[in-house]
């Protein structure tokens, strides 16, 4: 299990790979984020157990997708309290931060991608 973030963070969001796990804390940096990357069913369940009685809200942020449903079922078998979170563009986290970063970049980019030249204005006294 690969495990980024705050570690004073009363959240704990669990997420499928690790690319995902450092998309989603620079998404949301005051989140602890766990990577399951193919621990298995026991270790999921375990951890999310143990974090949840510790007083952690436990989030489910795997994946849109059928697999991603299939862990977060897995997180709700022992945590039925958990929050499901999905990343509303594409199919995860790091899809996510790259959608967010081009949004970023196309409000920065001026209107025409021309530099406007200047005008020179002279200035004549008599």
């Amino acid at each position: 299990m690969f495990i980024t973030g705050n570690a004073s963070s009363r959240k704990a969001v669990f997420v499928e790979a690790a690319i995902d796990a450092l998309s989603y804390q620079a998404i949301n940096p005051n989140a602890l984020v766990l990577s399951t990357t193919g621990s298995g069913k026991a270790l999921l369940q375990s951890t999310a157990r143990t974090l949840d009685e510790k007083g952690f809200k436990i989030i489910a942020g795997f994946d849109n997708d059928k697999e991603g449903e299939l862990f977060a079922a897995q997180v709700a078998e022992v945590v039925p309290t958990a929050e499901r979170q999905r990343p509303a563009h594409g199919k995860d986290w790091n899809q996510q931060l790259k959608e967010g970063k081009r949004e970023q970049d196309a409000e920065k980019k001026p209107d025409s991608g021309k530099k406007r030249a200047k005008k020179r204005v002279r200035k004549v006294v008599h």
